[in-house]
């Protein structure tokens, strides 16, 4: 006795390719947390998913009806600002491989203290010339140095490096 079964395998493909999510949204303190979560819909199997962040990291991927979910957390530091993070997905009916990227932003503090200098610095007389400079390294977003000598002020936004050239009144 022979037995035959029949049945239908059905194949499809996603109905979108990856999407990626950033909790939180936009920049991220220094040693604060980023969730990145990739996302595709649709696909009969669904999409395989799996990340690269140009390093380790702890993955989470989570399948359920109608879509597939990748979730990667990192604890990130000043080195990690523009650190790009790639989501890559492949299924069988595709020709090639799809991803999409998101590069992640750490806002920190300057790595040294602010540094004033003025020229001359030996003693100064009223009406001589003097160069005063402010000098900060390094942060993200870069600091704004203000310079107020005697009401007058130098003004130099998003630099290191802000410089007052005048006179010296009593």
């Amino acid at each position: 006795m022979e037995d035959k079964r029949t049945g239908q395998c059905f194949v499809a493909m996603p109905s979108s390719g990856p999407l990626i999510k950033q909790q939180p949204d936009g920049p991220v303190m220094k040693n604060g947390t980023v969730v990145l979560t990739c996302e595709v819909r649709g696909g009969i199997p669904l999409a395989t998913l799996s990340w690269d962040c140009g390093g380790s990291s702890a993955v989470i991927t989570t399948p359920s009806i109608g879509k597939v979910t990748s979730t990667v957390q990192l604890v990130v530091n000043s080195v990690d600002n523009g650190k790009t993070c790639t989501c890559d997905v492949t299924h069988p009916l595709w020709d090639t491989n799809k991803s999409t990227t998101v590069t992640i932003v750490v806002y920190y503090l300057p790595f040294e203290s602010l540094v004033l200098a003025m020229e001359p610095s030996s003693t100064l007389f009223i009406g001589s010339r003097v160069n005063a400079t402010c000098h900060l390294t390094g942060g993200k977003p870069l600091a704004t140095l203000i310079l107020n000598c005697n009401g007058l002020f130098g003004f130099n936004f998003n630099t290191t490096k802000t410089a007052f050239n005048g006179s010296v009144y009593s």
